[in-house]
């Protein structure tokens, strides 16, 4: 079967797809932008402090209100007011970095946040007050759930304001045992561990003779970033995991929807165990302790035998992250709601740092767990901080069993080769007395750098095409020679060049 063309090929894309991209839709904002994004709040909180620049920090699906709220609030303040817009990252993250640059002594973060905790600005969170119909969520709750049936009800920040509300209709309706949970922005550490559990940002304590595995969460929001956390690291340790989307005003329930997702994740897990090549990528800049997580998974990859690279891209997407071919394994470092990504669009599996902790761990049970804050996966780490930073373990020396491809598998490619300080015929190179030269090639094309095996070079000499000229060994260097110097109108020992046309005219 033939076809005709009606059109070329593209066998390029010309970047008009960066000016003419869509982003998020915008969220329709009912009623009084003074009260919707707390204006008089805003305004007292710079005043109090005698902040004199100020940044508003707004999401996507804000910008089109952005400039009417820095108008209401420059009106009351004396200081200067700018918007922030495009972050480096996640916006539900403060960008402390945008911040510093424009001078600004506080930001002012509108709309869904992860709340991790910051390190070098004040904040204030504004979350805005979008509408949700409550007595349709009590109707559905009613209908689904028995009144003596224990609920933990835990809001997106933006429909955080109406969960008193929710709780006291719930109530009214006859249900028994309702648990609200609270925003926290930093750990209190006059909280007594035994009487709350916490979720990223946010705080419930359980009542007497009622554990997790007896509640029904109820989550109050649409899918979201939020959302998907919240679930993964709670749905196997509630009774039953729900949602209610206040936009379209449905129950869902998410429990199915949990097992799938985690399934997927240990798929990740699974090669990322596979990999040699390990790229750390910083998603964050503004959450504390990220300097802290970085070194501890540099370590932690050193010490499996693999070699790790650290890469500070901005925001993430599969173009820029397939240019790391020889990368097999990315892990990112960011807030909880920014590190699950699931994306099929990458070209290598993105996990996050307590999945690549399972993965390097000579235990390869999992337990339907989900851990993404950075002080836990510290504390579950910190046996691994004081070993060898070269250390090898000595099952990452002897090739495992691959789940994923059915093979064995020799995934620490970081394995120190003795070199040879003898001039045989064989060696091509040869280490200065000091120990300065840390390049030596062989004739069979290996690289090693301090005697240590490089991935990098292995992976260059596999490909077919490696640059524009490869010199064959023992080639000696081209000579230098000294260039023109002077203007294209005439160099210097050249002499002028319409001088020189008169002169072969003349002839």
């Amino acid at each position: 079967m033939s076809f005709q063309l009606s059109a070329p090929v593209p066998l390029s894309d010309d970047s008009e797809s960066v000016l003419t991209k869509t982003i998020g839709e915008s969220l329709k904002v009912e009623g009084d932008l003074s009260h919707v994004f707390e204006v008089d709040k805003t305004v007292d909180f710079i005043r109090s402090n005698g902040y004199k620049s100020v940044a508003l920090q707004f999401p996507d699906e804000h910008l089109a209100d952005a400039g009417r709220v820095a108008s209401l609030i420059s009106e009351q303040v004396d200081a200067n007011v700018q918007v922030l817009a495009d972050t480096n990252y996640g916006s539900c993250c403060v960008d402390e970095v945008a911040a510093e640059h424009m001078f600004a002594d506080a930001i002012v973060h509108y709309g869904r946040a992860c709340l991790s905790p910051t390190s070098r600005l004040p904040v204030l969170y504004v979350f805005g007050r979008l509408p949700i119909d409550a007595n349709k969520m009590v109707t559905n709750l009613t209908d689904k759930f028995d009144l003596d049936s224990p609920m933990l009800i835990v809001s997106d920040t933006r429909w955080y304001y109406c969960q008193d509300t929710i709780i006291q209709r719930l109530k009214e309706a006859g249900f028994k045992t309702i648990i609200p949970s609270t925003l926290v922005k930093r750990e209190e550490p006059d909280l007594e561990v035994e009487a709350c559990t916490t979720i990223p940002g946010r705080l419930f304590r359980l009542p007497e003779n009622i554990s997790l595995g007896d509640v029904s969460l109820i989550f109050v929001g649409p899918d979201s970033p939020t959302l998907t956390s919240i679930l993964m690291s709670h749905y196997s340790i509630v009774k039953d995991f729900w949602s209610f989307d206040p936009i379209k005003g449905k129950l869902t329930e998410e429990s199915s929807f949990g097992g799938t997702k985690l399934r997927r994740r240990y798929a990740l897990v699974q090669k990322c165990r596979d990999a040699g090549v390990i790229g750390i990528i910083v998603g964050t800049l503004g959450v504390s302790n990220y300097l802290n997580v970085l070194d501890r998974l540099r370590k932690m990859i050193l010490n499996a035998g693999k070699k790790p690279y650290v890469l500070a891209i901005g925001k993430l997407n599969p173009a820029k992250l397939a240019n790391f071919q020889e990368i097999e394994c990315f892990v990112l470092i960011a807030c909880g709601e920014n590190s699950l990504i699931d994306s099929r669009d990458f070209y290598r599996p993105i996990v996050t740092p307590f999945e690549l902790m399972k993965a390097l761990s000579s235990d390869t049970s999992w337990l339907n767990e989900c851990i993404l804050s950075f002080d836990r996966v510290l504390s579950l780490t910190e046996e691994q901080e004081n070993m060898p930073e070269n250390t090898v373990h000595e099952e990452s020396e002897s090739p495992h069993f691959s789940l994923v491809t059915g093979k064995l598998v020799n995934a620490a490619p970081m394995r120190h080769i003795e070199l040879s300080l003898d001039n045989d015929e064989n060696s091509k190179g040869q280490l200065n007395e000091d120990g300065s030269s840390s390049v030596q090639k062989r004739s069979n094309w290996d690289l090693t750098v301090n005697g240590v095996y490089s991935p990098a070079a292995a992976y260059l000499q596999s490909r077919s095409w490696s640059g524009l000229s490869n010199v064959p060994e023992g080639a000696s260097p081209s000579k230098l020679y000294q260039g023109q110097t002077g203007i294209a109108k005439g160099y210097v020992g050249e002499g002028n060049k319409e001088d020189k046309l008169n002169e072969e005219s003349s002839d």
